[in-house]
């Protein structure tokens, strides 16, 4: 697995994105093994992140957000 590793959370569903290192390209990248994956680009930008391990629990989540904002 790549870090970092960004996940959206709505109602209907939730996204998992992985960020690829520098260098990377969608013409050079491996093709998904599945057509659930999709690449895409997006755009560049400034991001502040805590690391931290195990799964994030909706607790851990406004714990880490409080840590961020403080």
């Amino acid at each position: 697995m790549t870090a970092p590793v960004r996940i959206n959370f709505e109602a209907a569903k939730s996204e998992m994105s992985f960020v690829m290192p520098e260098g990377y390209t969608r013409e050079n990248l491996p093709a998904p093994l599945s057509n659930e994956i999709q690449l895409h680009e997006t755009a560049a930008e400034y991001v502040a992140v805590l690391r931290f391990s195990g799964y994030a629990s909706d607790d851990k989540i406004v714990e880490k957000k409080k840590q961020l904002f403080t």
